[in-house]
């Protein structure tokens, strides 16, 4: 049986960007998934250019939904497309040995061979995960935190503040959604790569992903990193001293909020000098360096 990669994109912009991402990840061994965020206004060429630059790869564009980010839409969004990318493979040919978590921005910085060889070999869960339960992670899914889930709360700082308030009004009722959860809440960055295996295992712990993480604040950076730490599956970590190097992402959080590559003239250099598979972000502010990436990995492949 073939075996191939599954990469499931989220996207809201920086449409251009998005078509040099798919250019570059069309490879016979991966497939797709794309869901678009529906709050924002889709190009009516989009779709149909989307679909011309896959050559070889499968292309399956999921219905937009609407997507706040860091939030359990975010959460829900990432298991419709891995279930959605199971049921193909249900009466097929092909095997995702891997699911790429990838938001519009992100880029690989490596060949499509050197990435299936390496992550492949590793059989190894590609996750940045902080390794310590912190207090702050315990609050975010202790209680309800009302009104994040709308669009209100991201359009007004005091329906954020009421949130808030409402969130810590439970304390002295003695809420705690999670008294239940034999382990231990732990936090670490969105963008992932995970085994076949410990997908299933997510799809199969859907419920509990729902009843911990549904109205909690940014529980994209909780939910899997919670879920493999408390599973086998942490033995399959690849590397839990750093966020980085855990991932295989090179996401640089001290420059910007995170830094857009391109914007320094050693950026290209630091990038092909870095170990690392993939690379967030990237924006078309700083289209020359997209382009030179661009130019150099489809000489690779």
């Amino acid at each position: 049986m073939k075996t191939k990669h599954a990469y499931l994109v989220v996207a809201y912009n920086n449409w251009e960007i998005l078509q040099l991402q798919f250019d570059l990840l069309d490879h016979p061994q991966n497939d797709i998934y794309l869901t678009i965020d529906s709050k924002q206004a889709i190009p009516p060429w989009l779709f149909d250019n989307l679909k011309q630059s896959m050559k070889q790869s499968g292309l399956h564009i999921m219905p937009p939904q609407k997507v706040y980010w860091a939030e359990f839409s975010q959460v829900q969004v990432m298991l419709n497309m891995i279930k959605a990318a199971m049921d193909n493979e249900k009466d097929s040919d092909f095997h995702y040995t891997y699911f790429h978590f990838f938001s519009g921005t992100c880029l690989p910085i490596k060949s499509q061979k050197h990435i299936h060889d390496f992550c492949d070999k590793q059989n190894k869960e590609f996750i940045g995960i902080v390794p310590r339960e912190f207090w702050y992670c315990n609050k975010r899914v202790r209680f309800y935190w009302w009104l994040i889930d709308t669009p209100y709360y991201h359009r007004f700082k005091a329906i954020k503040a009421l949130s808030t308030v409402l969130a810590l009004c439970q304390r002295p009722l003695g809420v705690n959604r999670i008294k239940h959860f034999d382990g231990k809440i732990y936090n670490g960055w969105d963008w992932a790569s995970i085994t076949h295996e410990f997908a299933t295992y997510l799809t199969e712990k859907e419920s509990l992903i729902k009843k911990m993480f549904k109205k909690t604040l940014c529980p994209s950076e909780l939910w899997l990193h919670t879920l493999a730490l408390n599973s086998p599956f942490k033995d399959r970590l690849f590397d839990v001293n750093s966020l980085r190097n855990g991932s295989m992402r090179y996401i640089d959080w001290q420059r910007g909020r995170p830094y857009t590559w391109g914007a320094e003239d050693t950026d290209f250099d630091t990038l092909m000098d870095s170990p690392y598979l993939f690379a967030r972000k990237f924006d078309v502010k700083h289209r020359d360096i997209v382009l030179k990436l661009h130019n150099f990995l489809k000489q690779q492949d």
